[in-house]
């Protein structure tokens, strides 16, 4: 047992044994490549890097073999030393076969464990470089060109030197001297290349490859080729034949970090062309020449190019020119970097404890990509070990469970094409009781914010088994709130105020007899920090300017806090220069006048202090630089290339940046059509003096430079002008935001909107726009028509709810533009097809503030009905909410959990639905509790029925809800009266009961389905008022009767008129009707005076004699002849007689005539009475 307690205070103990860094498990010297010629002797050398208290002992590996013993052909000597000798056997002068590569590793070994080297290649000098040795004829004409070719093939790890030998025959073929004027030259892979040809060129020709290693050489021919020229008469004695490409490299070039490059670029042609290279900046259009230097050589009449160790800055366009008499060719090379490994993260020697689940970190850069290799003390571990898992992406090693005997050196090898690196480091598995890492603290201070951890630092082989309580209580895993740390310690979530507390925490291993725990008081402040403070920023020299510093703390620290300015680390006093705000919470620095000596890091640092305990601190910083605007460009230029094409030139001094580095330079511009200066380009190479500007035909341009630094515009230059107003072209460019709305409600038109071509692209007078349009899927456009310079058009006739494709092409005086814009477009209304972009949510002690941007119109699919907001909580299973906001851009969103991080979508709505969400933003709540309850209810107008209300609340909700209930009554449970939107401040109870007490209350409601109510109020409705008498002649019963009462009337009168009619008919002795209708009776006179009126007797019926036997001639005017006379009842009741009964029964003709009162004359007006039903009914009512 003592052992045992022993061996684990030893075990303990390990936790604080030294470990040796990694640089330690390294090769100082990795063995390197070799070729083998003619038997010479070969020795690979190794050397670790010296470790302090350790010693490092080698052994050879060849292939996976350790040397120890002689091949037949060779011998090995010192194979247990850092260098291995490799000679020959006996007098044997070749023992590498040809072609032959071997592999050797070195391993050195310590008491810790084995690293291995990486492989050097010992490889054979003779080779076979060409595939194809067959002789060949070959028969040309006279300046023709020519490539022959060398069928080179090149050898991993060699390279040999070529050259081309000619001469008449075989046996006399000497080295040809190439010259430099481009006529002949050897391309890249070795072929012999002819521009032209001339009759002296009829020889024969090799190819040679010859490797030289320490004054020995080895080599290979390749095949004989006979060249005969065949004579050429040329027309006129010209010969000369065009420009031709023979070979150029590829269009993408790769070149390997820190060697060298070539590319080639051979024409053919009579006379010979010239070639020239440039270095290509497609952003300033400028093409810098090379010429053989340091960096460059150009070789055989500059057809090829060779780039001297090459770097980052020698990637990009390089072009070759070849010309010949006025024609000109030219091909760009892009030439790529790639680069071997680096390390991005080397692993480091490192301690674990026994069964973690342990990574190991290797990472490295590099292209094309990496792979890796891990090795365990100098033996490669198997990617299908299970022990262990590997990672697809990076280098790393996990150990899916450590144990003790993992302990070892362990080496991450990367390798890409171009290169193998090495890391290596020491891991040492530990297993020991649990531990305090670090002294327990019983009194910690945490702040609210994101998260903040309860110290509890511990350690232990196996890891320890950590439990925490709270207030006493447990607290479980998994949780949203809590997160148990690797360390021991507790990492506490959204901390707020009411986190404060005791914390327990309780650690264990199997190797630990005896839990270890301790408690912490933990008590929560509001946190430190500097709300706003200094950034990095330029301004000009002489400029004041204020630096912010806008602290928050703890409301008992607040008299604490202390607020530290600093210039480049150095404490800023207050002097004629600073002033700093001492008053809580404006700590700003002033800086007045300020030079370019002043410029620095300057740091705010805000510090708020528990006497003795604890300290809580904030730092912002900033660049602050004072320099002046860049001056003026000099020397502006216009140098026209074309009728729309021009050079641009200027002139800049070297120190013109007054101190803030150039940014960039800007080509301003205004035309004859718009005057307000616009940039046409911006040059962010500050080394470009010139570049080339394409105009549009029909404008005339004013244009300058002006430079930029980190203050701003520098001094803006005067404008120069180019003109293209003599040349005109058709239309060019698309016409921009180009999108259709349906019109009316039948959706059988659409209304169709663009925004019209910019001046530059009309290119010509008379602009306007062709439209025309077909159902999608259809093979011809109708409905064309020209619009004139308009940015609107209707079509009607359409099929409702169909997918129609929309075109407008554009037009001037020269014709049609090239260009024809189409659209898709329904006569339907479909969801919005775009989501609100530039969502953003700021929380406010008010409540979060969201707003974004209107979707555009051609997305909204229709009429836009409004916007909704899309919320909840970041938690697992948290509920969504959803709120309609109305058509508005910002929302001042309320009512949701304090000191909460909630996820926010923004999404638009019409009648066909929902239309596509914004992307997802995250914000967290404050610790403001931002829902408030109506205020100060009151009723504004009482009816019998009706009650009219207002109040006030902070902010608004989503929603009020008008609740009432009677007042004398047992149930006192609310109810709902109705709904009304969160911006409103009044609402009004209808359909009440008169003369009845009621409460009411309002309620605000909020999307997030939190409630709020008001406090309750006691109205009284008003009496309701008695109703009016309606008179007796308007009651249903009157009515009733007087309708009986006249019919009954008009029945005795027609009955009594019809008794009296026979009665006078036997008295009158008249046989017929015709004689009656023969004589009509005179019509008597009028009265005298209008007072005579109301005493006219009755007139004599037709068979009675006339008054005083009197015959008075009627006047023509005076009366209306019917020209018939009929004795019947039926005639007089017709609504075409003059006449009615009177109440005895007599007949009333034209008689009850009445003098006018505007004339003076005997002239009578004649007045027509109604029919007799309706003379009668009048006279009864």
């Amino acid at each position: 047992m003592a052992l045992w307690t022993l061996g684990i205070c030893l075990l303990g103990m390990s936790l604080y044994w030294p470990v040796p860094s990694s640089a330690d498990y390294a090769f100082s010297i990795q063995p390197a490549d070799v070729v083998a010629i003619n038997g010479i002797g070969i020795d690979l050398r190794c050397e670790a890097q010296a470790m302090s208290g350790f010693t490092w002992t080698y052994k050879w590996l060849q292939g996976n073999q350790v040397v120890n013993n002689n091949s037949n052909t060779r011998i090995h000597y010192n194979h247990l030393t850092s260098t291995l000798s490799i000679r020959p056997k006996g007098s044997e002068t070749s023992y590498f076969s040809k072609g032959e590569i071997n592999l050797y590793r070195c391993t050195a070994s310590n008491a810790n464990g084995t690293i291995i080297s990486k492989a050097a290649r010992i490889i054979s000098g003779y080779a076979t470089y060409f595939s194809n040795k067959s002789r060949k004829t070959l028969n040309k004409n006279e300046y023709d060109s020519l490539i022959i070719q060398s069928h080179y093939v090149a050898q991993f790890g060699l390279n040999p030197s070529i050259t081309w030998q000619t001469g008449a025959s075989q046996t006399s073929l000497q080295d040809i001297n190439i010259a430099n004027n481009g006529r002949r030259c050897i391309a890249i892979n070795s072929d012999l290349i002819f521009a032209n040809l001339l009759r002296s060129d009829g020889l024969t020709y090799r190819c040679r490859a010859t490797l030289r290693n320490n004054n020995f050489e080895t080599g290979d021919d390749g095949a004989l080729n006979e060249l005969t020229i065949n004579p050429r008469t040329c027309p006129g004695n010209n010969c000369n034949s065009p420009l031709t490409v023979l070979r150029t490299s590829n269009s993408t070039v790769i070149g390997a970090f820190g060697n060298n490059i070539e590319m080639e670029c051979i024409p053919g042609g009579l006379p010979t062309p010239s070639v020239s290279w440039c270095f290509y900046n497609p952003f300033n259009y400028q093409c810098r020449p090379i010429v053989s230097d340091s960096k460059y050589l150009l070789q055989f009449g500059n057809r090829r190019l060779l780039i001297k160790d090459i770097g980052y800055s020698d990637a990009g366009i390089y072009r070759c020119i070849m010309k010949l008499d006025a024609q000109e060719i030219k091909r760009d090379i892009n030439l790529t970097i790639h680069t071997g490994p680096a390390w991005s993260v080397p692993f480091s020697t490192t301690t674990a404890s026994i069964e973690d689940r342990f990574t190991w970190r290797c990472i490295a850069v590099g292209t094309p990509p990496i792979t890796y290799r891990w090795y365990r003390n100098g033996t490669e571990i198997s990617r299908n070990d299970s022990q262990y898992t590997f990672t697809n992406t990076y280098g790393n090693i996990i150990f899916n469970k450590l144990q003790l005997s993992d302990t070892g050196v362990y080496q991450c090898q990367a390798t890409n094409q171009y290169k193998t690196i090495f890391s290596g480091g020491y891991l040492l598995v530990r297993s020991f009781a649990v531990v305090f890492t670090k002294s327990f603290n019983r009194n910690q201070f945490i702040q609210t914010g994101p998260n903040a951890e309860f110290e509890c630092l511990v350690d232990g082989g196996p890891k320890p088994t950590m439990t925490y309580t709270y207030n006493g209580s447990n607290i479980g895993f998994p949780s949203n709130k809590y997160t148990s740390l690797s360390n021991g310690n507790l990492r506490i979530n959204n901390v707020v105020i009411g986190d404060t507390g005791s914390y327990r925490c309780t650690a264990t291993n199997r190797f630990t007899s005896n839990p270890i725990s301790d408690t912490a008081s933990v008590r929560v402040y509001e946190r430190t920090q500097i709300i706003n403070g200094p950034v990095d920023s330029n301004y000009r020299i002489q400029q004041s300017v204020v630096l912010p510093c806008n602290v928050t703390t703890d409301f008992r620290l607040r008299n604490s806090i202390s607020v530290v300015w600093r210039r480049n680390n150095v404490t800023i006093q207050n002097n004629g220069i600073y002033r700093i705000s001492t008053q809580y919470p404006n700590y700003e620095l002033r800086i007045t006048n300020g030079i370019r000596t002043i410029s620095g890091n300057f740091s705010c640092t805000a510090t708020a202090s528990i006497p003795n305990l604890k300290t809580f601190s904030d730092v912002k910083s900033g660049l602050i630089l004072f320099n002046d605007i860049p001056v003026a460009p000099s020397q502006q230029s216009i140098n026209k290339i074309n009728n729309t094409m021009v050079n641009m030139t200027w002139v800049f001094p070297p120190n013109g940046d007054n101190g803030s580095p150039l940014r960039e330079f800007l080509i301003e511009y205004k035309s004859d059509f718009y005057d307000q200066v616009r940039v046409y380009r911006r040059i962010a190479d500050t080394a470009a003096r010139y570049v080339i500007i394409n105009f549009s035909p029909w404008v005339i341009y004013q244009l300058r430079v002006v430079a930029v630094n980190g203050i701003g515009r520098g001094v803006p230059n005067t404008f120069i002008t180019f003109s293209t107003k003599d040349v005109t072209a058709v239309p060019t460019g698309n016409v921009q935001n180009f999108y259709t709305r349906i019109r009316g409600i039948d959706r059988t038109a659409l209304d169709v909107y663009w925004t019209p071509l910019s001046r530059e692209n009309e290119n010509g007078p008379n602009i306007g726009y062709h439209i025309s349009h077909r159902l999608s899927g259809g093979t011809s456009f109708f409905g064309s028509r020209r619009l004139g310079n308009v940015s609107t058009a209707f079509i009607t006739s359409l099929l409702p709810n169909r997918l129609y494709d929309i075109q407008l092409q554009a037009y001037n005086s020269d014709g049609f533009s090239p260009t024809v814009t189409v659209i898709k477009a329904c006569t339907c209304v479909t969801v919005p097809d775009q989501a609100p972009a530039n969502v953003t949510a700021v929380a406010t002690s008010a409540g979060i503030r969201i707003s974004w941007n209107a979707i555009p119109p051609h997305h909204t699919g229709g009429d836009l009905l409004g916007y909704k907001i899309l919320f909840r909580e970041d938690a697992i299973n948290s509920r969504a909410f959803i709120g309609d906001v109305g058509l508005v851009l910002t929302y001042e969103l309320r009512g949701l959990n304090v000191n909460t991080r909630y996820w926010l979508n923004v999404r638009g709505y019409n009648a066909a639905g929902d239309g596509r969400m914004s992307p997802q933003i995250q914000f967290t709540t404050t610790s403001t509790n931002t829902t408030s309850a109506p205020t100060g209810l009151k009723s504004s107008a009482i009816s019998s029925t009706n009650v009219t209300v207002e109040w006030s609340i902070q902010g608004s909700p989503a929603y009020f809800l008008l609740q009432y209930r009677l007042r004398f009554r047992s149930d006192l449970s609310w109810r709902n009266w109705s709904r009304i939107n969160g911006s409103y401040r009044i609402g009004t109870y209808t359909d009440l009961n008169s003369n009845t007490q009621y409460n009411l209350r309002v309620v605000a409601l909020y999307f997030t389905l939190a409630s709020s109510a008001s406090t309750s109020i006691t109205i009284t409705t008003g009496v309701e008022p008695t109703a009016a008498q309606t008179p007796f002649y308007q009651q249903p019963w009157f009515i009733v009767l007087a309708a009986v009462s006249g019919l009954i009337l008009i029945i005795i009168i027609v009955v009594a008129l019809a008794m009296k009619s026979r009665k006078s008919k036997r008295h009158s002795g008249i046989a017929h009707v015709d004689s009656v209708k023969e004589r009509a009776p005179p019509r008597p006179p009028s009265p005298k005076d209008e007072h005579e009126v109301d005493d006219v007797k009755r007139p004599p019926l037709p068979h009675e004699p006339l008054p005083h036997a009197e015959h008075v001639e009627p006047k023509h005017q005076e009366y209306i002849d019917d020209n018939s006379s009929h004795d019947s009842l039926d005639q007089y009741g017709s609504e075409h007689v003059t006449g009615c009964f009177d109440e005895d029964g007599s007949f009333i003709d034209q008689y009850g005539t009445t003098r006018s009162k505007h004339s003076e004359s005997q002239q009578h007006i004649l007045h027509r009475s109604a029919s007799v039903g309706s003379s009668a009914f009048s006279t009864l009512v």
